[in-house]
């Protein structure tokens, strides 16, 4: 019995939550250092001593940061919304999500279609990094006739979305 209202429990936070069990996903302030795992039934995501992040599934890889051969410790889901990779304080590769209006969201990745995205703390997208496999492209922007505004708070970083 007690088991059974546990596991009711459980199902229960992964739906108040948003996540579910085929996804993998770092909350806002979690880091992955040099060589650990986030291991799933359908994936293992890991920051390789290559400096490459990488999504395994079935022994392939189906993501990755193209990171390899540069100097990287840790990738960590920031606070502001962006997703970085880092060398000690430099950083490498960002998902560049900081001005998304992510903040306190999470990365995911979809361990049936693949897609890759940061999301927003309220579980809409804030960017997608890939596209999953059979998910139709977002549309391309419309034109903007109004000036860009300046952002402010942290310069992003390059590398982009690869």
């Amino acid at each position: 019995m007690q088991r059974t209202i546990i596991f009711i429990l459980f199902n229960l936070l992964l739906t108040v939550t948003g996540f579910s069990q085929n996804t993998l996903h770092m909350t806002s302030g979690q880091r992955l250092d040099k060589n650990q795992t986030i291991v799933k039934p359908g994936g293992t995501l890991i920051m390789q001593p290559n400096g490459n992040l990488v999504l395994y599934a079935g022994g392939q890889p189906k993501w990755q940061t193209n990171t390899a051969g540069k100097t990287v410790t840790h990738a960590i889901m920031q606070p502001d919304g962006n997703f970085v990779l880092y060398n000690n304080t430099s950083p490498v590769w960002s998902s560049n999500s900081w001005n998304t209006g992510a903040s306190g969201g999470y990365f995911e990745i979809d361990l049936n279609t693949f897609k890759v995205a940061i999301y927003k703390a309220n579980g809409t997208v804030a960017k997608v990094l890939q596209q999953g496999v059979g998910t139709p492209p977002p549309p391309p922007p419309g034109p903007d006739p109004s000036p860009s505004p300046t952002p402010s708070g942290p310069t992003p970083v390059g590398g982009g979305s690869n």
